[in-house]
């Protein structure tokens, strides 16, 4: 099961102060699904699995609940300041 670290959780719960956003989605950004993508997100589509870490809901599509199992979602500020989400093993 995806595990979300405190920084993760954190930004999670930021994101989803904005009225529209309810947390966020991960899953494939290509039709083959070796790249995966967080995105915020209003509430899951259809297949997804709902994860609620202390209030910071996580949307996984089908290919992101296989790729991700075991991992750790971590969460770190890029050199403009913006949250960059990463997995960890």
């Amino acid at each position: 099961m995806l595990t979300i670290s405190g920084r993760a959780a954190n930004a999670i719960r930021r994101i989803s102060q904005v009225p529209t956003f309810d947390g966020v989605r991960i899953a494939r950004r290509d039709p083959t699904g070796r790249t995966l993508g967080v995105q915020a997100a209003g509430g899951p589509r259809l297949n997804d699995r709902t994860f609620d870490y202390d209030g910071a809901r996580v949307y996984l599509g089908p290919v992101a609940v296989e790729r991700l199992h075991d991992a750790v979602l971590d969460a770190r500020r890029d050199a403009e300041g913006r949250i960059e989400f990463f997995v960890r093993r």
